[in-house]
Formats: C-alpha cells, sequence, structure tokens
C-alpha cells in the first residue's frame, strides 16, 4: 500500500488552470462542430450522415463536460508526486489511476515546458525522459520545478562522470 503523505500535491492554482484548460477545449470544440455543422447545411447530405454528426459531436462535447467537472475535482485530488534519491513516482488519473515509477538512474533527459494558461498561473511541466518513454509532472509551480530540473540534472550528470 503506497503511504500517501510522502506525496507532495498540486498547488491551488492548478485547478484553475485545469478548468480553464477544458473551457478553452470546450470552446475550440463547439466551434468546429458548428463549422462543420454549417458546412453541411450548404450541401446535399443525407440523414443519416446528420444523425452520425450529432451523436459523435454529442460523444465529443459530453466528453470535455465530464473532464471540465471532474479534473479539477478527482484528478486534482489524485494526482500526487515524490522525489527522492533513488526515484520518482507520479500518481495521477481519473478513472484509471496511473501510478509511475522512474529510477534516478535511468533518466536521460529532463526538460521544463509551460503553455499560455501555465504561465499566466506560473505553473510549470516537467517532463523526464527515460529509454522506455516520457513521463511528466504536471502543474508544478515555477519556481519548485526550476530547483527541481536543476537537482536532477545534477543527478543526472554525476551519474554520466
Amino acid at each position: 500500500m503506497i503511504n500517501r503523505s510522502d506525496y507532495n500535491s498540486l498547488p491551488a492554482k492548478a485547478r484553475y488552470s485545469m478548468i480553464i484548460g477544458n473551457l478553452l477545449s470546450l470552446a475550440i470544440a463547439l466551434a468546429i462542430l458548428i463549422s462543420v455543422w454549417k458546412i453541411l447545411h450548404i450541401f446535399p447530405i443525407p440523414k443519416p450522415v446528420f444523425f452520425w454528426y450529432k451523436c459523435i459531436g454529442g460523444l465529443v462535447i459530453a466528453n470535455i463536460i465530464l473532464l471540465l467537472v471532474l479534473e479539477p475535482s478527482l484528478g486534482y485530488k489524485r494526482h500526487q508526486y515524490r522525489i527522492n534519491d533513488e526515484s520518482i513516482d507520479i500518481i495521477k488519473g481519473i478513472f484509471f489511476i496511473e501510478h509511475t515509477v522512474i529510477p534516478i538512474r535511468r533518466m536521460q533527459q529532463v526538460d521544463i515546458s509551460m503553455g499560455p494558461i501555465n504561465k499566466f498561473f506560473k505553473l510549470a511541466n516537467i517532463s523526464i525522459t527515460t529509454g522506455g518513454g516520457v513521463a511528466s509532472i504536471d502543474f508544478i509551480p515555477l519556481d519548485q520545478a526550476e530547483m527541481l530540473v536543476d537537482n536532477l540534472k545534477n543527478k543526472i550528470n554525476e551519474r554520466v562522470v
């Protein structure tokens, strides 16, 4: 069993970043669906095509709305990480909980990235590259992320030398 008291949780600003990101996704999806709807009405399209378009469009919108509700609540509570001398543990997910353990000795590259929403809230994402793939720790305060990346890069360099 995992002792969650050792893990770091996300800052409160992360919840707002999740909400705004999902609202933007919803607005973009609605704009695309409405544009396609207008285009479909220009041409003589059979009624079954409209039916399936409505079904697929409804599922897309329902999925985004579900994420808009669940990610800032459940996703926020479940997103945790821990960094110790041997490994990095990341726990995240809404419906399916993903627990990623990355041994420090397997890390090859560590990067910081910030999108426009995270930049506004001074949050960053840390991506960790290993031989087996890439893992990320999202919504970390920028100053803390820079400190973590510097420490992890020093550990990578110590291992190489």
